[in-house]
């Protein structure tokens, strides 16, 4: 089977190049297309990779946790108990003023920092600063910052340790994603102009701003997908329900601190009343004190005159005495020296003579000693004497003790021998033995008693010579005893008589120190009765001065009493009015803090994922509302582009007849002669796509996204991978040019070589519509006829022009008709429906004094008193949180809010029972006349609604205050103000008022409604450019086609004598007529496009002005006749190049 071959190729080359007007605009309605696929297909999937990667380095939580009044160990330890938690930061915050900006100052902790740092360091010590990048222009880095409090009775906690601090950094920050978007501070009552970050250890409270919580299974999901959607939104409720309870217990808790604090505060006046009291007592006790202090005063002056007077008597007396003891001493030491030489010398005499008698008693000693001496050696030398025969007695007294034994012993034998002769006489031999032992004892008794009879005498002897001899020594020894007793005798008096003398000594001497000691003493008290009368004297004196100065101190003392008493008691009066003044005013604070704590609400838990932060979600879903950008553009650019190119593929292969009939005749198969269309096509379909697919990924979806991006806290663009979706492009254009080939080509290929090679038959002429009304074709000039009959007999040609020049124009109209609705949403908005400039939230617990101050300050500015109440409507599923407005006098609502219903017209709020602002009404489903469940303040009843009411940015319900409180059965709290002037002036005016809770400046609503639809207008912008292109390349392109078709016509009517301007208006007429057909056309589908975008391109809480201007026809229209126009006067230097031979015999 014989394929493209070398040659084949060239020819297929050979016509590109010849048609080369053809593949360029093919290429580019292709590259268009593939542009605005890829452009728009990347940006949503880009947008969401790029917030995740950011949120993701920002390490912002999963839940944010907050509560009006603060977070506490309690909230802590709920949040602990789901273990699917990784990590749980509590943030401490400060609303905090630097002269005139108002800067929110809040914890720094890393684990969840929520920031990046731009420039500098995170903070370090206890004294820096980082600043959101917004301030930049206000400091640098090394700046010095001393804050102060907001002056705001309700918020006067002083919650830092530290004021003073020095910027260190600036960082971004994912709290506040949309960086124009700045919250309202309750304290300031005003909107802040920045944030910062300090350390923890600054803060000197307890209370803590907000929880930020990351959990477990959430760190390697896509924070954009369905299934972290799903996950949190699961762990919300979960929170919610965990925490449904609080905020009556945190009420309850605070609502018993409060009444501690006013039971001290009450005890505080009460002191301050008891200490008025006491002060009065002061005063009293101080004048009795005075009075008593003069009459104290004339007593003492009394008691010192007598004092004295008896001081000089008593010393006289003293004297006296004094000089008559000094006489009795005198002579008593006269009469004790007298006594001591008595004493001295009976002690002396009585010493002498027991010394005598000792030296006596002491030779008599000596005497005796030498006496007993003797004595003892006689004693000694007796002893000795006897002790040999004494000896020798022992011995014998030992022997005889021996025989003594023995003979016993033998007697014992005896006995027995004895008895046992008893027992047997008849033993022989036992008598004998008895005999014979009898015979020796009788011979040893015998010499026994001789030998006792000898020691007795021996003994006897012995004795008798000793104690004579003994007796002799005993008599010199009681001659001695008796010497020696009577010496002991002597010594005992001698003892007796040293004792006595020792005791008449020591009594001697004893009284005589007793009367030497009593002198002494006496002489001792005589003198220092002489000191102390010296001393009296001068003393009496001293006190004599110091009394008579003590009188005059004392007196002075009365008078400077008198005078302090006088101040004190001008001072009391003075200070009495003051505390009287204060304690009422206390107790008014009592009273009124009383009721307001009988007011006060429960706090509200704010439990804020990712998607219920503005910033954040407002950036996920413009990514996708690109996606559903996605499925209009593309499909409507490629639909035109197919048309358009389906159109020059059908001509391409009509100006191949003859070539595809001689390769048929040739051998070509059907499939091989088709191979060239589609090569033709896929070519410069393959060109145009990939120039256009990168195109769109580097240049459109950059400046796309960027434009999405710009104004919101993205760290860099993160892009997905560009190749699937370049791929796809191209395979996409391949394919539905393949497809348009298959259409354009099916049938030329399956006719015959010779249909093939014979020009292609005129189609048959045949009245037209038009012919058939008679009055108006007469009427018809030649030239108008053959018009007529030219457009209706090419039917597939009309209609592609139409609906190619329909599109184009449609997409142009669509750009404009955008651009008009985001300028419309924003006057109409801020011009037309909304007239305050100030909404003032009043404290519904403000005191009649604080309600007066405010009204005086507002009386200069137009102000309406109004119910400002946020709350929350479900209508058969669909949920919407929404303003309930209810005007205290609805007849001047109009000069604040202008209420006209869908058709522009002014309603009349007393008329109807409730109003609900258009975009409410269709995300909850409401028609008019539906009736929607409503709660206010716990109490649930049916609200109707009676009206629609135009309105573009928030969603409202208007009703006045009498049908409200008739439909409701309740009162409606004024809790605002509608205010109408300069904007700063009023805040300004009004910041610092007690009864002002907070300042909504309606500017700066605006100002971020600006911001959002400033970036859709940009890339509505691009996409019109685009379309513009478009439509001239496809203007161009059906307009070549159409000359091209009609060469063989054209070069007829010129053989004919037509001049070119003529031919030119000829072929004119029909595309100005297509054209303008086509513009209408363009018309219908333009503005079906802009409603279906205007749905799906609107911010959440925003609507889109619907409504469009002759603007957006005038220059769609205008602007597709003039590229017409241009177009036209190419082709008009075309035409006069045709070649009219060459073009008659061409069959064309």
């Amino acid at each position: 089977m014989i394929f493209v071959n070398k040659t084949y190729f060239k020819n297929i080359l050979k016509d590109i190049k010849n048609t080369m007007g053809k593949v360029i605009s093919i290429a580019t309605m292709v590259g268009l297309a593939a542009l605005v696929v890829v452009a728009l297909t990347l940006t949503g999937p880009t947008m969401r990779k790029t917030l995740n990667n950011s949120l993701k380095s920002y390490n912002h939580p999963d839940i944010i946790l907050r509560s009006t009044y603060g977070l506490d160990f309690e909230d802590e330890m709920i949040l602990k108990t789901d273990e699917d938690i990784e990590n749980i930061t509590l943030v401490k915050s400060a609303d905090l003023l630097d002269n005139e900006t108002l800067i929110r100052v809040k914890s720094y902790n890393k684990s969840i920092a929520k920031s990046v740092i731009v420039s500098g360091h995170k903070p370090e010590k206890k004294n820096e600063i980082i600043l959101d990048r917004i301030l930049e222009n206000q400091y640098k880095i090394g700046d010095k910052i001393k804050f102060s409090y907001v002056d705001n009775p309700k918020f006067d906690e002083e919650v830092m340790k530290n004021l003073e601090y020095e910027v260190v950094g600036f960082f971004r920050t994912s709290d506040y994603f949309m960086e124009d978007m700045r919250e309202l501070s309750f304290s300031a009552k005003k909107e802040l102009n920045g944030y910062a970050y300090v350390l923890e250890e600054n803060f000197d409270t307890d209370k803590f701003g907000e929880a930020n919580i990351i959990y477990k299974n959430s760190k390697k999901m896509d924070k954009t997908s369905g299934d972290y959607q799903n996950f949190v939104y699961e762990k919300k409720d979960n929170l919610e329900n965990a925490i449904a309870n609080r905020p009556s217990e945190v009420l309850k808790k605070i609502k018993s601190e409060a009444n501690d604090e006013l039971d001290d505060a009450q005890s505080g006046i009460d002191n301050a009343k008891k200490e008025i009291s006491d002060a009065e007592k002061e005063l009293k006790n101080a004048r009795k004190k005075l009075d008593q202090g003069y009459v104290n005063y004339e007593k003492g002056k009394k008691t010192y005159e007598e004092q004295i007077s008896k001081g000089q008597s008593e010393l006289e007396n003293a004297k006296n005495e004094l000089i008559k003891g000094q006489n009795q001493i005198d002579r008593g030491r006269e009469s004790y020296k007298t006594n001591l030489d008595e004493y001295n010398r009976k002690i002396s005499s009585a010493q002498s003579e027991i010394n005598t008698k000792e030296k006596e008693l002491s030779a008599g000693q000596s005497e005796l000693d030498a006496a007993q001496a003797e004595i003892d050696a006689g004693y000694n030398k007796l002893e000795n004497k006897f002790e040999g025969p004494r000896a020798e007695l022992k011995s014998a007294e030992s022997k005889l003790d021996e025989a003594k034994r023995n003979i016993d012993q033998k007697q014992n034998e005896l006995a027995i021998l004895e008895d046992r002769f008893d027992k047997d006489s008849e033993a022989d031999n036992l008598s004998e033995q008895i005999s014979l032992l009898k015979a020796e004892i009788d011979r040893a008794k015998i010499q026994y008693e001789q030998s006792l009879f000898e020691y007795d005498s021996k003994k006897d002897s012995i004795e008798s010579r000793y104690q004579t001899e003994k007796a002799k020594i005993d008599q010199g020894q009681s001659e001695l005893n008796n010497k020696k007793a009577n010496l002991d005798a002597g010594w005992t008096k001698l003892n007796q008589g040293k004792r006595e003398l020792e005791s008449e000594k020591n009594e001697g001497w004893s009284r005589l120190s007793s009367a030497k000691n009593e002198l002494d003493k006496n002489q001792a008290n005589i003198d220092a009765g002489w000191t102390d009368y010296n001393s009296g004297l001068k003393n009496l004196e001293s006190e004599k001065i110091n009394g008579q100065k003590k009188l005059e101190d004392s007196y002075k003392k009365l008078m400077d009493g008198e005078e302090e008493y006088q101040n004190n008691l001008d001072k009391f009066n003075k200070e009495k009015s003051k505390a009287t003044n204060k304690i009422n005013k206390g107790e008014d604070d009592i009273e009124e803090n009383k009721e307001s704590l009988l007011k006060l609400v429960d706090p509200e838990y704010d439990v804020e994922t990712i998607f219920d932060n503005e910033g954040i979600d407002t950036y996920y879903k413009n990514s996708l509302n690109m996606d559903e950008l996605t499925k209009v553009f593309p499909t409507f650019f490629y639909l035109v582009a197919m048309l358009v190119t389906l159109t020059t593929m059908k001509r391409y292969i009509d100006e191949q007849r003859t070539i595809n009939g001689t390769l048929k005749s040739l051998g070509y198969s059907d499939k091989q002669i088709s191979q060239r269309f589609y090569i033709y096509g896929i070519i410069p379909t393959l060109i145009g796509s990939i120039i256009g697919a990168l195109f769109g990924r580097f240049l459109v979806s950059r400046i796309i996204i960027n434009a999405y991006s710009s104004g919101f806290g993205n760290l860099g663009i993160n892009y997905v991978g560009a190749l699937p979706y370049i791929l796809f492009s191209i395979a996409l254009s391949v394919g539905l040019v393949v497809l348009t080939v298959y259409f354009s080509s099916k049938e030329t290929v399956r006719e015959t070589p010779a249909a093939l090679l014979r020009p292609k038959a005129p189609q048959i002429g045949k009245k037209i519509l038009l012919e058939r009304i008679k009055p108006i074709w007469k009427n018809l000039s030649f030239m108008q006829k053959i018009t007529a009959r030219n457009l209706f007999r090419y039917k597939s040609r009309m209609f592609m022009t139409l609906f190619g020049v329909g599109g184009c124009t449609a997409l142009t109209f669509f750009g404009f008709a955008m651009i008009d609705s985001i300028k419309d949403t924003v006057d109409w908005q801020q011009n037309r429906i909304n007239h305050y400039d100030v909404i003032a939230m009043v404290n519904e617990n403000a005191t009649d004094g604080d309600l007066t101050s405010f009204n005086n300050k507002i009386k200069n500015y137009e102000s309406l008193p109004i119910s400002f109440q946020e709350t929350n409507v479900n209508n058969n599923g669909n949920r919407l949180n929404l303003n309930l407005v209810i005007p205290k006098e609805h007849d001047k609502l109009d000069k604040f809010v202008s209420l006209k219903n869908l058709d522009r017209n002014s309603i009349d709020l007393s008329n109807e029972k409730a109003v609900i602002t258009e975009k409410a009404s269709d995300k909850l489903g409401i028609k008019k006349g539906d009736k929607i469940k409503f709660s206010y303040k716990g109490k649930d009843f049916d609200l109707p609604i009676t009206n629609i009411a135009e309105n573009y940015t928030g969603h409202y319900i208007y009703i006045s205050k009498e049908n409200f409180e008739k439909l409701s059965d309740q009162k409606a709290d004024l809790n605002a103000n509608y205010l109408h002037g300069d904007a700063s002036k009023i805040i300004k005016n009004i910041e610092n008022e007690k009864a002002v809770s907070a300042i909504i400046n309606a500017s700066v609503i605006y100002a971020s409604m600006d911001v959002l639809l400033q970036n859709l207008n940009l890339v509505i912008g691009i996409i019109t450019i685009i379309s513009g292109l478009l439509a001239l390349v496809v203007l161009y392109n059906l307009i070549n086609i159409n000359v091209s078709e009609r060469k063989r016509e054209l070069a007829t009517i010129k053989v004919l004598g037509f001049y070119p301007k003529e031919v030119t208006s000829y072929i004119f007429r029909e595309i100005f007529i297509l054209t303008i057909l086509g513009i209408f056309v363009g018309f219908g589908l333009g503005y079906a496009m802009f409603r279906y975008i205007l749905y799906v391109v609107a911010p959440s809480d925003i609507l889109l002005s619907y409504r469009v201007h002759f603007n957006p026809f005038l220059y769609s229209g205008l602007i597709t006749i003039a590229i017409s126009i241009i177009l036209l006067l190419v082709v008009h230097r075309k035409l006069k190049k045709i070649d009219m031979a060459e073009a008659m015999s061409s069959g064309e």
